[in-house]
């Protein structure tokens, strides 16, 4: 309590109050649990004489907000009073400093107890909770725990501490056994088996640098990597060896068939034989450098690296497929002698062929008039066949043999109308003879040329010649006309008609 005196009471009749003004309200920031405060001085006034100011404050405030009454009062002992507001506040966070970071060995992936330490805090006016936001048990790597403090007006402050659960053991590992297996193609496929692995906090991941497209030929060390939750790596090897017990697959050329241009000596071109394997491979055959007619078998044989061998055959069938060049001989023109009994020398028909060859024909052993086609065979040793015509013609040019009947002298009957008796000629020929003449059916007088024609079926003539001589050798008959009588009109020139004479011969 702050007051001013100034003296005792001195006028007990002053009645008039004095007139008293508080210091101004306050707001002090805490400095502990009881602050102290120079809350000022109040002024007062009075008609007389203002004897004393007091105030109830108190040494020190609390938190929050204290009522001061200040109280002025005269020399008559008249009091007046006025108030004033005293509001301690605390606005300042408290202080906390975390623990040391912690760094502790793991023996679990997620469930390791870790001992955090305490905190140091402060505050003006107290702490009244200290909190932290830790896990009960701490996984593999940093947690960051924040600790938290609190004053009783709720301020705050915050700190972190780094909690480190480290892993620096190594796991262990054992890889599969070592492994033999038999090829399948350049690369095979192996099911290498699994490592077994141990870790007092789990393992993260288990590998192998196996190659995903298969092993090759040989030994492959497989390197089997194990690392655990907190990144430490252990390392076992296993050996993969892959042997080929495999044959080579074979594919010979084709069968071959040759046309033969030799019996004996043939070059064929036999294509070339195929292999496939996982290793190079070597390919040979048995084949002759020449090859006689019919089939010669060949044996391929195909050899890889490691020796393994597989065998195929190919046919070489050499053939004579080409028909022999036949040249039959020359075509014959014969003049018949006969009209079916013509024997015609033919000539002899030539042949080339690689092979023995026969020559055959269908010729009859005599030959009638005209053409006739004959078939010469040629036929080699394979059968191969070539056949050629050969025509044969046997004509008849020959005119036939005719003789004309004797010529012939007639008696006339009439000067035209004569039939006269010619005769009939005599004709030879080895064919048909059709005998013609020209003579008229009736003959005038006089001398008439018959020309006889003979053509046999060759259409071959011969002509002759018959003379027939119609003649008259017998006098008329002769009647004149009956006796005229004439008057004359002239003693000489009188033109007297005297008929016709008619005489008769025939």
């Amino acid at each position: 309590m702050q007051s001013t005196n100034s003296s005792l009471i001195t006028d007990p009749n002053e009645k008039t109050l004095p007139q008293i003004t508080a210091p101004s309200d306050m707001t002090v920031e805490a400095t502990g649990i009881l602050t102290p405060v120079s809350i000022g001085q109040a002024t007062a006034t009075d008609a007389v004489k203002v004897v004393s100011i007091t105030n109830n404050a108190p040494s020190k405030f609390p938190l929050g907000t204290t009522m001061i009454t200040w109280t002025a009062m005269n020399a008559g002992g008249n009091t007046a009073k006025a108030a004033q507001k005293i509001t301690i506040v605390d606005t300042t966070a408290p202080t906390i400093t975390a623990p040391p970071n912690v760094t502790v060995q793991a023996t679990s992936a997620d469930h390791n107890t870790v001992d955090l330490g305490l905190p140091s805090t402060y505050d003006a006016v107290g702490v009244e909770s200290v909190t932290n936001d830790a896990p009960p048990y701490f996984p593999l790597g940093q947690t960051v725990v924040t600790w938290k403090a609190i004053d009783p007006s709720g301020n705050v402050a915050t700190t972190t501490q780094t909690v480190t659960v480290q892993d620096t053991t190594k796991p262990t590992i054992k890889a599969p056994a070592d492994m033999i297996v038999n090829a399948t193609g350049t690369l095979t496929p192996v099911n290498v088996g699994q490592a077994t692995t141990t870790d007092n906090i789990g393992i993260a991941s288990l590998t192998n640098n196996s190659p995903q497209q298969g092993f090759p030929l040989g030994t492959t060390i497989v390197t089997w990597t194990a690392v655990d939750a907190g990144g430490n790596m252990a390392n076992s090897t296993q050996k993969i060896t892959v042997v080929n017990h495999m044959s080579p697959k074979l594919t010979p050329p084709a069968n071959v068939t040759f046309e033969a241009v030799s019996v004996t000596s043939n070059t064929v071109p036999l294509g070339n034989a195929t292999a496939t394997d996982i290793e190079p491979v070597t390919i040979t055959n048995n084949a002759p450098s020449v090859f006689q007619l019919g089939k010669t078998t060949v044996l391929w044989t195909a050899k890889d690296t490691s020796g393994n061998t597989a065998n195929a055959t190919q046919i070489v069938n050499v053939v004579d497929t080409t028909a022999p060049k036949l040249t039959p001989p020359a075509n014959v023109t014969f003049e018949a002698t006969s009209l079916d009994n013509n024997t015609v020398p033919l000539g002899n028909a030539t042949a080339t062929d690689i092979e023995p060859v026969t020559i055959t024909n269908n010729a009859s052993k005599t030959f009638p008039l005209g053409k006739t086609t004959i078939l010469w065979t040629a036929k080699d040793t394979s059968g191969n066949t070539a056949n050629a015509t050969q025509t044969v013609l046997v004509h008849d040019t020959t005119a036939p043999k005719l003789t004309p009947p004797a010529n012939v002298t007639f008696e006339a009957t009439s000067l035209d109308n004569n039939t006269v008796p010619l005769g009939t000629p005599t004709v030879t020929d080895i064919e048909q003879v059709t005998v013609t003449n020209d003579a008229p059916k009736v003959f005038p007088v006089g001398m008439t040329t018959v020309i006889w024609t003979a053509k046999d079926t060759s259409g071959n003539t011969a002509n002759a010649t018959q003379t027939v001589l119609v003649h008259d050798t017998t006098a008329p008959k002769l009647t004149p006309p009956a006796n005229v009588t004439f008057e004359a009109v002239s003693v000489t020139s009188n033109t007297v008609p005297l008929r016709q004479c008619n005489s008769y011969r025939y």
